[in-house]
C-alpha cells in the first residue's frame, strides 16, 4: 500500500473469537504504525469463497480510494486476491491474508 490509502477487512464468522482477535490486531497495527492508512469497515463472509470475493469486489467498487484487502480465514484469503485480479487491479490495491494451510 506504500504507507497510505484505505484498507478493508473481509473475514469469516462475525463470532469467531480468533478472528476478530486477528481482526482488532491487524486494524491496530495498521493504523497505528501507518497514520496515513485508514481502516474502512470489515464485511463478513461466512465459509463461502464465491461470498467473500464479491464482498471484495463490492467494496472496491463502493470506495475506490481501497487500495488494501486483508482476507482474515482460510477462504476469504483467496478470495480477495481473486477479486483484485478479475478487477484488474494487481499492483493497484494489495491484499494479504491468512488461514490454515492445506496439505
Amino acid at each position: 500500500m506504500g504507507g497510505s490509502g484505505k484498507f478493508a477487512i473481509v473475514s469469516c464468522g462475525e463470532t469467531a473469537t480468533n478472528l476478530n482477535a486477528y481482526i482488532d490486531a491487524a486494524k491496530e497495527k495498521m493504523t497505528s504504525d501507518y497514520p496515513d492508512i485508514e481502516f474502512t469497515q470489515t464485511v463478513y463472509a461466512g465459509e463461502d469463497q464465491a461470498k467473500a470475493a464479491q464482498m471484495a469486489t463490492d467494496l472496491m467498487n463502493a470506495d475506490p480510494e481501497i487500495n488494501g484487502l486483508i482476507g482474515i480465514c482460510a477462504s476469504a484469503a483467496p478470495a480477495v486476491a481473486q477479486a483484485v485480479q478479475d478487477a484488474g487491479r494487481i499492483g493497484e490495491v494489495f491484499t494479504v491474508g491468512g488461514g490454515t494451510p492445506m496439505t
